[in-house]
């Protein structure tokens, strides 16, 4: 899994808008300051989004990269900083995914969970066998990995290749 990462936004429910992390910090900053008398600059939190990838954003993560790919991009403020999915490689399909250093923080973010369960789903879909190489600097692809339903499966070039096996996930 390749990748490359801002700060922390989790969001919740209130009635039928949704509050970023920085809007709840804002509202309770502004009740205090009301007790208090005093004014700051509030920051808002960044947005976090998600879509399908498009052909440019494959080409945005992955310069060359020639395949037919079912991905999904994570946004922060509409600027893409993440891409998870399969590429169709004949015979065989590749997982794959690409964080940059401002998405870092917020792998835990629901956004990004989800992203996490349609790639999962669409390698249970996949006909061909899949398989994913793990970055030498990324400690934490192997146990991803195993969650997701992979196991190892050698090395291939200096990468720890990993496959999927349906009767683990």
């Amino acid at each position: 899994m390749k990748s490359s990462s801002g700060s922390k936004c989790s969001h919740r429910q209130n009635g039928s808008k949704t509050l970023t992390a920085g809007e709840q910090n804002s509202r309770a900053s502004r009740r205090g300051l009301r007790r208090s008398g005093g004014l700051s600059k509030v920051r808002s939190s960044p947005t976090l989004s998600s879509r399908p990838a498009t052909a440019a954003d494959i080409q945005q993560f992955y310069p060359g990269m020639t395949a037919s790919f079912r991905a999904w991009v994570a946004e922060i403020d509409g600027k893409p900083e993440g891409i998870i999915g399969i590429a169709l490689l004949h015979p065989v399909a590749c997982m794959f995914s690409a964080i940059s250093e401002v998405l870092r923080p917020f792998l835990r973010h629901p956004t990004v969970l989800r992203l996490i369960k349609k790639a999962q789903a669409a390698v249970g879909a996949c006909r061909a066998p899949v398989m994913a190489a793990v970055e030498p600097d990324e400690p934490e692809s192997p146990k991803i990995l195993s969650r997701l339903g992979f196991r190892p499966a050698g090395w291939l070039e200096g990468y720890e290749m990993y496959v999927f096996d349906p009767g683990v996930a």
